[in-house]
């Protein structure tokens, strides 16, 4: 597992040396703040039920911003309590203020989830916009020094797990009601 962490650490400081510019660093600032607490995907799923055709993907959105908050933090970074790379590590330098554990990222996980549910139950150009939002999110907390590689992606992996599991549960659950 060295090899990994010195994966995560080299692409880190790949990015502060080589990547960050002032630029860059406000388009990821702005990102990342889409991103704070879920409230953009939050706001989204509430927008939603306002329309009768969009009303069950708002609802499917709002739980899986709920277990993917519920999972990620309370439960996941309890457990791994992994300390923030620029906690950890001298030479990271983070842009923003980020507080707990890190992993997995919760921003990532939370966009993941409500963005892959919307893949699944609304037309594939939204979903896609979304998908894509969720990975600048995803990246911008790499770009700004807040979290591991690692932390990103297994934010997204749970995240994407979360959103197969609610749309799954929801069809599962109207099969049952058809019987």
């Amino acid at each position: 597992m060295t090899w990994f962490y010195n994966l995560d650490v080299n692409i880190l400081t790949y990015v502060q040396e080589f990547v960050r510019s002032g630029t860059l660093t406000y388009f990821f600032e702005e990102i990342t703040d889409l991103g704070n607490q879920g409230l953009l995907w939050i706001i989204l799923g509430l927008a939603m039920l306002a329309v009768k055709r969009t009303r069950i993907p708002g609802l499917l959105v709002l739980a899986a911003v709920i277990a993917s908050g519920a999972i990620d933090n309370m439960i996941i970074k309890t457990v791994v309590d992994r300390t923030r790379p620029f906690l950890a590590l001298p030479q990271i330098h983070n842009l923003v203020t980020a507080h707990g554990s890190s992993f997995p990222s919760g921003h990532t996980g939370t966009s993941f989830a409500a963005a892959g549910v919307l893949w699944q139950t609304v037309p594939r150009l939204y979903g896609a916009g979304a998908l894509i939002l969720a990975g600048l999110i995803g990246l911008s907390r790499i770009y700004l020094g807040v979290h591991y590689p690692s932390d990103v992606l297994g934010g997204m992996l749970i995240g994407l797990a979360i959103a197969v599991t609610i749309v799954w549960l929801y069809q599962r659950s109207r099969e049952k009601v058809r019987v």
